[in-house]
């Protein structure tokens, strides 16, 4: 289980996915084994969210752009 197999589990089904895997794979594992997927898995939904807010950001960056551009014209 590595970073992509995360990423994967995650694109397909969010964190409800993410959530539902590491319980299947919880009582067949070594807590060692279970910690380090615990850590990536929670890497991506970090790295995921961060992804989104910066999106979000970028598009709040361009309304402001457009709405700026829109109260000129009406002058």
């Amino acid at each position: 289980m590595d970073y992509d197999f995360w990423s994967q589990i995650f694109e397909r089904g969010g964190v409800d996915a993410v959530q539902a895997t590491l319980g299947d794979f919880a009582p067949c594992a070594s807590e060692d084994e279970l910690d380090a997927a615990v850590d990536l898995a929670c890497q991506v939904v970090d790295d995921e969210t961060d992804r989104v807010i910066a999106r979000v950001d970028r598009i709040k960056a361009r309304t402001g752009r457009f709405g700026k551009g829109a109260a000129v014209l009406e002058r």
